[in-house]
């Protein structure tokens, strides 16, 4: 039985650094438990105040579309041209102090780009502009303006859903209700005057054909007193 004794005392001479092993594995292993979890808080803060900081420079930014999606100018001395009542939004990614890299790709591209897609709107509004020869009012340039942002104004608004949902804000915020029923009633008139001029376009050709039916028509569908506008 010598070798039983052997290694008996084998085994009981490897106890201690086993257990000092197995102690110090689970130092590592709880170490790294602690750090993920720090980390993964300290993620959810930096989300938690990303999603207040873009929010709060997002919704006057949206707001300001609503606005300018209303807006058809007014008269201005001394020729009584029509020009704006309302400045264009402003929104500045680089004042934000945020961790961005804890947002999804599609949110920090939809956020990053939003100042390009501004740029690339207003270049296309003074590009109607420029060709718009129809004082005073300037139907094109202002209905341009109006609908580019209206559109603007409801992407951003998606993107401000979209943070919302990221923190698990609960639904039902009235602000953006209220933003989005702006925005698309402003959307709807905006169509609604498009169906208009394209009445009225409808209605100048058939007279100019001699149709005299679809002439009238057009001319009670656009609440005209006669056939003649």
């Amino acid at each position: 039985m010598d070798w039983l004794n052997w290694l008996s005392g084998v085994f009981s001479g490897l106890g201690a650094p086993l257990i000092a092993a197995a102690a110090a594995l689970i130092g590592v292993l709880v170490g790294e438990k602690r750090a993920r979890l720090l980390e993964s808080r300290k993620r959810a803060d930096d989300l938690n105040h990303l999603a207040a900081e873009v929010l709060s420079a997002l919704h006057p930014f949206a707001a300001q579309c609503a606005a300018v999606a209303w807006d058809s100018g007014e008269p201005q001395e001394p020729n009584g041209d029509y020009q704006p009542k309302t400045e264009l939004p402003k929104f500045d990614k680089g004042s934000l102090k945020v961790e961005w890299k804890v947002l999804p790709y599609s949110l920090q591209r939809s956020i990053g780009t939003l100042s390009l897609r501004q740029s690339q709107l207003n270049s296309l509004i003074s590009d109607v502009g420029e060709s718009d020869w129809d004082p005073p009012e300037f139907p094109a340039y202002f209905r341009a303006r109006r609908e580019g942002y209206a559109n603007l104004g409801l992407s951003v608004l998606e993107v401000m859903r979209s943070l919302e949902k990221l923190v698990n804000k609960a639904g039902g915020d009235d602000l953006l209700e209220d933003l989005g029923d702006q925005l698309r009633a402003a959307c709807e008139q905006l169509d609604r005057e498009r169906r208009e001029i394209e009445a009225r376009i409808e209605l100048h050709n058939a007279r100019e054909a001699g149709n005299v039916l679809l002439a009238q028509k057009l001319a009670v569908e656009l609440g005209l007193p006669s056939a003649k506008s």
